[in-house]
């Protein structure tokens, strides 16, 4: 992402009082992506930033989308985890699961990164098997206003396949 409102992206952020360093800030900034198309907005991360105040994004950037400023914390990693395991568990079909939630969540923890996947495994406590793994990028199909679908990268994510 090169410029926001014909400002560089670090430019932006210092106006809206974020300040990012030189290098990578993968986890600390949120921005939620409006693609213009009526579908819901994506959350993606800065990968890295730039000398020249641009940034590499963990998804589409194009020209003409809007942002905004998103945020997470602990307690909504934590929270977002917990039901989505619930919702999983409450089904008698859910069999297996795979478990995929974005690396993000795990630097946001720190330094107790391990305290999202110790939760997960005290819900599931031995009751079925899982895989759980964290990925840097997931990919889900997003609904446009006509209601044709797009996949899109998707950032911060808890991401998770019951299977029967």
């Amino acid at each position: 992402m090169k410029k926001v409102n014909d400002i560089t992206l670090r430019k932006y952020l210092e106006n809206v009082g974020i300040e990012l360093n030189d290098g990578v800030d993968s986890a600390t900034v949120p921005l939620m992506v409006d693609y213009g198309d009526g579908g819901k907005p994506v959350a993606i991360a800065i990968y890295h930033t730039n000398e020249d105040g641009s940034a590499v994004c963990g998804g589409e950037t194009p020209q003409g989308m809007s942002l905004s400023v998103g945020g997470i914390d602990r307690e909504g990693i934590m929270e977002t985890s917990k039901s989505t395991i619930e919702q999983a568990l409450g089904s008698e079909e859910t069999k297996n699961l795979l478990i995929f939630p974005c690396i993000s969540r795990y630097l946001m923890l720190s330094p107790n990164s391990d305290d999202e996947l110790n939760q997960v495994i005290d819900m599931i406590d031995g009751r079925i098997p899982y895989s759980m793994a964290y990925a840097g990028g997931e990919i889900c199909p997003v609904k446009d206003g006509s209601g044709k679908y797009y996949n899109r990268i998707h950032n911060y994510t808890f991401v998770s396949c019951a299977l029967n």
